[in-house]
This record gives C-alpha cells, structure tokens and sequence, in this order.
C-alpha cells in the first residue's frame, strides 16, 4: 500500500489515545503531588484558538477545596525512581510551565476540557464556563453530554471519568476496559 496523503481513521483514534494518555499522566501526576486531587481548574478564553491563553490555576479535591493554586507556578516533586517521573521524558514535572505546555499542546490538537461543577465553586467563580480536567474517578463534570457519537470520537480530556453517560453505555464500567480509556 502507498502511502495515502491522509490520516487513517486508525491513525486518527490512536491520535486520541495518545491524548487520554497525555491527560492520564497528567491526572498520575498531579494526584501523587497532592493526594485527593479530583480537579485540575483551568484559566482559558472559551473563544480563542491561541494556545497562549491557557493557564492552569488550581487543583482541587472532589468537594472543590482548593489543594494547591498557580500562583508560585510550583508543584511538587515526585519521587525520581517512579513510572510518573519517567513518563516525563527529562522534561520536570513539578515545572507549571511544563505542565501547562503540555495542556496547551492537547488543547490545540483538539483536545476539551469539562465545565467545573457550579456546586463546587467559589462565590467569584460565577456561573460562567470554567474548565477543568476530571483527575479521579471522585470528579464529575458540570454535566454529562448524550449527543457523543462514539468514546472513540470523544476528545473530552477525563483520564478516569466513571459517571454516568446518558443515552450511551457506560464501556468504562465494562469488565476488562482498560482504566481511562
């Protein structure tokens, strides 16, 4: 077979594999730097496409207490000798600003974030979108949408969402579907 000037369907779904893993090894991360992680909150404008106005500004446990925020732009060290740290490839994971490059990355490739739930908020928060990753199966998001025509299709960024999924089976709950797939 020649070469095809096209990207095959199944080169596009291993494409977002590799996004739920890059957003699994996020999720890994940030719960080992800050056990109970649920939610990692994101500053974004919901209209750009500029991948520069992206920031992550908290994370948050599944009742939306804030664990730690951005403002010092320093995480945590996890331990050297682990599959996390390893998975980083030289680049450092308690760097925000690696972090946030990678979520850029996932964001301009066409990866989504979820609407942090409005009950979990603060006061300031308001009800406008607030995006966030679903770090655990504890997280949810604002609200579970019917219209996804496929998980394969889905390039929402929940590393280890078990909610529910109206309309559609719930294949995370499957025996022997892979966690976070």
């Amino acid at each position: 077979m020649t070469d095809l000037p096209y990207t095959t369907v199944d080169q596009w779904i291993e494409a977002n594999r590799g996004h739920r893993a890059a957003a699994r090894l996020i999720a890994d991360t940030l719960r080992a730097q800050f056990p109970g992680a649920a939610y990692l909150v994101l500053s974004i404008d919901p209209e750009s496409r500029i991948s520069s106005d992206l920031f992550p500004e908290s994370v948050r446990d599944a009742r939306g207490k804030i664990l730690t925020d951005f403002d010092d732009h320093r995480l945590l060290p996890v331990p050297a000798d682990s599959a996390v740290s390893a998975a980083w490839c030289g680049t450092q994971p308690c760097n925000a600003f690696h972090l946030r490059s990678i979520l850029r990355a996932l964001r301009v490739s066409g990866g989504t974030f979820d609407d942090f739930p409005e009950d979990l908020r603060a006061p300031h928060e308001g009800d406008s979108f607030l995006p966030c990753m679903l770090l655990s199966e504890q997280a949810r998001p604002e609200r579970w949408d019917s219209e996804d025509a496929s998980e394969a299709c889905d390039l929402r960024l929940r590393p280890y969402s078990r909610g529910p999924r109206p309309g559609l089976p719930n294949r995370a709950a499957e025996p022997g579907y892979p966690a976070g797939a």
